[in-house]
């Protein structure tokens, strides 16, 4: 959604700027070799080699340029290569890091206010206007939230009791009594959370009894999930015991864009900065690489000389 904000006039822009650049970057170089005598002089043999017969002059331009081609080859990607490995590990490695601190610090704000939301309707059981604040208060502090969120809702089931111990029997669908996008509004027209989903959330959270976080890929969502449970004394026979009653859920969910935003303006940064780095890399080491290259160059001459005396 960023990129289709940028108007095509401006990457046309920038792809031309990248054209005159290259180009100028090359004339640059021309006129520092041909300000080398070493070079000068290099060129110069080089054309006085092709002043001969025509099948010698093929083999002879053939062979220097394939020499020639592999100086220059070999010292471009040792160079380029150990800095194009520095800087791609680098990078990987720190936006990794940066991804994962950032789903954390979500993730813990996320689990606080579901779990704040949990504790709010299990004191207000039964107060309906108090939640009704609660709600509207949760909704202005969502709107001036760096990371707001997309939904709070507050699934019950208050007419069917439903014990933890026995969740792997059938399990009723839980309504949406509460739900922050019908603010003043019992139970929503929403559609309800079903007994396979409470059922699954219910035993996922028996395993870990910690808040639930789990992460939709397709419709690119964070679901934190709290359980609403409350502890009550039964009859059982002559006895009386405690069980666990769940009341509900609080569903939270965030975008998965909202939250990775910065991660993304960040790891775009970091792209750009880095290509502009290689970019400029590749060209101070063709620059600097003539005064290595230059001088073999000129030996080699010297070489073919004495080897034609």
């Amino acid at each position: 959604a960023w990129f289709h904000t940028i108007h095509q006039h401006s990457l046309v822009s920038l792809g031309l700027i990248l054209l005159v650049h290259l180009v100028s970057v090359i004339a640059l170089a021309k006129i520092i070799n041909n300000h080398n005598p070493v070079y000068r002089e290099y060129r110069e043999f080089k054309n006085s080699e092709f002043v001969v017969k025509k099948n010698d002059s093929v083999k002879r331009r053939a062979s220097a340029l394939e020499v020639l081609f592999r100086i220059r080859t070999k010292l471009f990607f040792a160079f380029i290569g150990v800095i194009s490995l520095i800087l791609v590990l680098l990078s990987s490695l720190l936006l990794s890091n940066y991804r994962t601190t950032l789903l954390h610090a979500v993730g813990d704000t996320a689990r606080t206010q579901v779990e704040q939301a949990t504790a709010s309707y299990r004191i207000n059981l039964g107060d309906t206007i108090a939640m009704f604040e609660y709600m509207n208060r949760q909704s202005e502090l969502n709107k001036k939230a760096e990371f707001s969120y997309e939904s709070l809702v507050l699934y019950t089931n208050l007419k069917n009791p439903v014990y933890l111990d026995t969740i792997d029997s059938d399990v009723p669908d839980f309504g949406a009594e509460f739900a922050l996008m019908f603010p003043g509004q019992q139970y929503p027209p929403m559609d309800p959370l079903s007994g396979d989903s409470v059922r699954e959330y219910a035993r996922q959270y028996l395993r870990e009894h910690e808040i639930l976080a789990l992460h939709d890929e397709s419709e690119r969502t964070f679901r934190y999930i709290s359980p609403i449970t409350m502890t009550e004394t039964v009859r059982s026979g002559e006895d009386r015991i405690r069980r666990e009653r769940l009341l509900g859920f609080s569903v939270m969910v965030f975008s998965q864009d909202v939250i990775l935003r910065p991660y993304f303006k960040t790891q775009l940064s970091v792209m750009v900065f880095t290509t502009m780095f290689m970019y400029l890399a590749i060209i101070l080491t063709y620059l600097v690489g003539n005064y290595i290259v230059n001088p073999l160059l000129f030996l080699r001459m010297n070489v073919r000389k004495i080897s034609d005396v």
